[in-house]
């Protein structure tokens, strides 16, 4: 377990799960990890269930699938403000 300094204010973590499992784990993560510390919060990119959470998503993992250097050129600029506003 991490040592904090303070848990009095929240802190804000960042999640990225961009598949199915990936959500799964990380869903079973921030319900363990608020057990310990429940004013923190998380924000990211996942899916729909880890918003319904709690997460603040910002990018759904559904929206920023791609394969291949086609797909990601056509999604480029969805991709890219994603990942500015995190």
């Amino acid at each position: 377990m991490p040592i904090l300094d303070d848990d009095s204010s929240p802190d804000n973590i960042l999640v990225v799960a961009a598949e199915a499992s990936s959500c799964m784990y990380a869903i079973r993560f921030m319900e363990e990890w608020r057990k310990s510390f429940p004013s923190h919060q998380f924000f990211g990119i996942g899916d729909n269930k880890m918003s319904e959470s709690g997460m603040d998503c910002q990018g759904y993992a559904e929206d920023l699938a791609v394969v291949g250097l086609m797909e990601v050129v056509s999604h480029w600029s969805e991709i890219k403000n994603t990942f500015e506003s995190i």
